[in-house]
Parts: C-alpha cells; structure tokens; sequence
C-alpha cells in the first residue's frame, strides 16, 4: 500500500520537526495496528541562554552551527547559515519548566473568610484581618506569624518558628481526604525560590514534620564510601527534622506532590546551600516517598518525560582528578562518574537509577574543555541490537552526547527493562538483590570533528522534552 504524503517521506526531512511531522502522517495513514519503525532523530540546542551573550552585552556567537541527528549521521539545518548561529533555531531550545500548578494545577487556594475571628484579643472581633479558609482549614497571618486552626472547633495554632510569606501566594495540597494539608508559603522573591513547605494535621490541630531525612545510600546502587562519612555537626545520628522544609515544587497533580529540596549528607536539611538533594513525593494517601541525590540541588537539571524525570548534573559539579577529594567528607569515590539519575514516574517507590559515564578505556573524553548533555528518544539501532528479532525495536533509549572537540552520540540498553531487570549477588553476609546501573556504547559514524572546543555550549535534546 502506497501512501500519498504530502512534502515526501520523513526521510527526506531537512529539520527534525519536518522529520515528526511526515512521521506522524505516516503513522496516522498506516493505523494504530502496524508499527513503524524509524531512526531516533535528535538535535542541538544552546545549553542556556546565558552562552549567546558575552560580558560585554554583545552577541557571543556559538563554537559552530548547530547539528542534528537522523539515520545514522549528522545534518546542519537549512537556514544555518543565514542566520546567527548564536539564535539560530530558538524555536528548537528547550521549554522552560512550567509545573501544572502554576497554569491552574491541583494546587488549592486560600480563599478570605471574613466572618471568622481572628487568633488573639486583639483581631478576636468578627471579621479580623488576615484570615482565609482552605477547605477544612483556617490561616491567619500576623507579621512574621502563622496561625492555623481546623475551621470546625479547635482554637488557634501558632507555628513556632518566624517565617518569610504572603499569605496571598499561599497554595496547600489536600491529604487524607482534609485530614492534614501540605501548605506552600512563598515571599516576594519570584517563582524560582524556594517555598517553605508546612503540614498542618486538622485532626489533632497541630504542625507536624512534612518529611523524614532519607537515607545518603541506597543499597545496590553506588555502594558504600571506603571510610565511612563523619556526622554532621560531630554528633552521631540524624537530628531531628524540621516542622519546616525549604523546597522546590517540581510538579503536583491530585494524586501526589513532588518537591526538590537541598539537604545534608545525613538527610536532614540546615541551610538552603546544603550540597546534597532529597526526593520527597507526598501522596494523597498519606505516604511520603523520599530519595536522596548526592549533589548540590541548585546543579541539577530536570528533564521532564511521560514515563521518567531525568535529573542531569551539571559536568563541573565532581570534576576528575579532583586533589584532597578524599578529605571532603561530602564526596564519594563514584561521584565523577555519575552523570544523572533516572526516576520512574510511574512507580515513585524504585530507587532513582544512576546513569554512569562511559569509563576511560571506552574512548570517552572527559578533559577540561570537554563537557556531556543526556537525552531520552526513541528509534530503532541496529548496530546495538542484542539479536537479529531487536533490529527494528524502537524502544525509549538514553543517548549521551560528548561535547568537546569531538562530537560523538552514545546509547544505553532499553530503558522499558531498566527498571524491572533484578540480579541476585551471593556474598557472604547472604543473598541480595541490585540492579545494574545505566551504561552506554558508542555509535558507529557519529563522531565528527567540530575543529574547536564547545566547551560544554550545548544540550541535547528530543522530541520526548515536555519541558526542561
């Protein structure tokens, strides 16, 4: 059967949206029941938009045009040289994060409730100032004050400590039916701050700790440091968590809310410079699923997909060859290896997986004009399949690009098996189950000489980004 697709067939293609475009044609005309099969198509994008401008307020032009992937080789875009290659193609960069609950999510807010009294003799009267209902909760804010009470008996909570917000950028997240609310407080400093996360119990009228510290290791991923790590603060043992915790609201729905907090190795958050991160996702149900990422929060990248959330570290975060690294209580031997962690957004509960970089006897360059950017595509590799019946699988893959005087493009396994592939090792402390961390191998033809260092100038990027 011979399809009439309007401009050709997606390979003929000169830009990767034209390449989308006439795939979807071609699989709408072919019907949901045969399955297509097709290369993965990728491209470069400007990692920032900081990297098109220079100090001086000018124009700082890109190390060369930008490129993009298909078929087993490299293509420039048609209009690459007309324009400057420092904005060419902005409509290819990456979207900027933008979480459901800022374009109406399933976030709540705070409404005014004028007949309710206030906390106090002195806003004791009816309609005091200050008070908001959210479903079975009242607020009320008095300076640096946070009161809280449910809205059905029950008298005026104070939180204990002094807080920074405008109790009209106030969201909470509805738990256990309205027995308890997750309160998000923000101040005047814009959206890209952290809020301060509250958990308010109606039931028993009193602020409870929003999470627990996660644990620095998860077992069977990393491994365990030669010398184990010295206490924080030189006291043995976790302190006790916070009725407070300093977050990022990575995405919510009416299911669960995912925040991105900094943290101690230990797990439990001090200052909002701490060098590590925690996972936390506050289910509707109650439970609280926590992971713990060594590495400074505010270097990481999230890369939002509909099956996964890749965290990519920044490249100069556990640079190689890093003198007195075995003194810093904070760093791992295999932190210069790990690139990123993969979340399955479908099972929260799994343990983020790491995604390691390929090692020196590879052929990988990791020198200090050289850089790497991750993305997840789906297309068919023959030259990577296992047997003869993969060849044409089109499973979602994890492709690595080295960014330096050489571009080269790396792959890993399926990822639709990373998940559920479990291997049992024999010790002799008894059986235990791990899984193996993400690894890639080069493909064939996908090196080629840019004749200058990029010096980390690029992202690679998918038609899989929902927003970065």
């Amino acid at each position: 059967m011979l399809v009439n697709l309007p401009g050709g067939l997606p390979s003929h293609a000169a830009d990767p949206a034209t390449y989308c475009v006439r795939a979807a044609g071609l699989a709408l005309a072919a019907g949901g029941d045969i399955a297509l099969v097709g290369s993965p198509v990728l491209w470069l994008a400007p990692r920032s938009p900081q990297l098109s401008w220079g100090r001086d307020g000018h124009t700082q032009e890109l190390p060369h045009a930008p490129l993009w992937w298909i078929g087993g080789g490299w293509c420039e875009f048609p209009l690459a040289q007309e324009t400057s290659r420092a904005r060419a193609h902005a409509a290819y960069a990456p979207r900027t994060f933008e979480p459901p609950w800022r374009c109406g999510g399933a976030l709540l807010r705070p409404m005014t409730a004028p007949l309710e009294p206030g906390p106090g003799t002195d806003t004791s009267a009816v309609g005091g100032p200050g008070v908001v209902r959210v479903l079975r909760s009242l607020l009320c804010q008095s300076r640096s004050s946070l009161w809280a009470r449910p809205d059905v008996g029950g008298h005026w909570r104070l939180f204990p400590e002094a807080l920074e917000f405008q109790l009209s950028r106030t969201e909470a997240f509805e738990v256990l039916s309205g027995d308890r609310y997750v309160l998000l407080l923000r101040d005047s400093a814009g959206s890209g701050s952290l809020d301060t996360v509250l958990l308010f119990d109606v039931m028993q009228n009193a602020f409870l700790p929003p999470v627990s510290p996660t644990r620095p290791n998860c077992g069977g991923h990393v491994g365990e440091a030669p010398v184990r790590w010295r206490p924080v603060d030189g006291t043995w043992g976790s302190s006790a968590p916070g009725l407070s915790l300093r977050a990022w609201v990575l995405e919510s729905s009416p299911e669960f809310l995912l925040l991105l907090a900094p943290v101690c190795r230990d797990g439990v958050q001090r200052t909002a410079e701490d060098p590590h991160s925690a996972l936390h996702l506050v289910g509707y149900g109650g439970e609280v699923v926590s992971h713990h990422l060594p590495c400074k929060a505010t270097r990481l990248t999230l890369q939002r997909y509909d099956k996964y959330f890749l965290l990519v570290k920044d490249p100069q975060e556990h640079p190689t060859g890093k003198g007195g690294a075995c003194m810093d209580d904070d760093w791992h031997p295999s932190h210069d290896r790990v690139a990123a962690w993969l979340l399955s957004a479908d099972d929260f509960a799994i343990p983020p997986m790491p995604v390691m970089l390929p090692g020196a006897r590879s052929g990988f360059c990791m020198g200090a004009d050289s850089s790497w950017s991750l993305a997840i595509a789906r297309g068919s590799l023959e030259e990577l399949a296992a047997n003869y019946h993969l060849r044409q699988d089109t499973s979602q893959r994890l492709y690595l690009l080295e960014d330096g005087p050489t571009l080269r493009l790396w792959a890993s396994r399926r990822l639709d098996d990373t998940f559920d592939a479990l291997y049992e090792q024999h010790t002799f402390d008894g059986a235990r189950l791990l899984r193996h961390a993400m690894d890639f191998e080069p493909l064939p033809q996908s090196s080629v000489e840019v004749g200058e260092s990029a010096g980390g100038s690029w992202l690679l990027c998918s038609p899989g980004f929902r927003d970065l």
